[in-house]
């Protein structure tokens, strides 16, 4: 039943990731904004851990999900540190 949970919630993850992506792109195309190069590696770790999460939804045992929630949370740290040197560069 866990991993039942598990998998909807990776699913949901990667979802929220790619919209996020998409609104990205859709400010970058139809409104014309450039993004920065540091915007740039945080669109890459929001796909990695898309990426991850949607490869975990689809692993059956516990021990191969384990492992691909910890990779999506090292993506999001690396992405929260990127985001961290973006405000303390603004």
């Amino acid at each position: 039943m866990r991993l039942g949970r598990e998998r909807r919630y990776l699913v949901l993850l990667g979802i929220i990731c790619l919209a996020l992506i998409g609104g990205a792109l859709y400010m970058q195309v139809v409104l014309g904004e450039a993004p920065c190069p540091l915007c740039i590696l945080q669109r890459y770790a929001l796909l990695l851990i898309a990426f991850f999460a949607f490869i975990g939804a689809a692993m059956r045992t516990r021990r191969s999900i384990t492992v691909l929630e910890t990779l999506v949370v090292i993506c999001a740290l690396a992405g929260v540190a990127v985001a961290g040197h973006h405000v303390y560069k603004q």
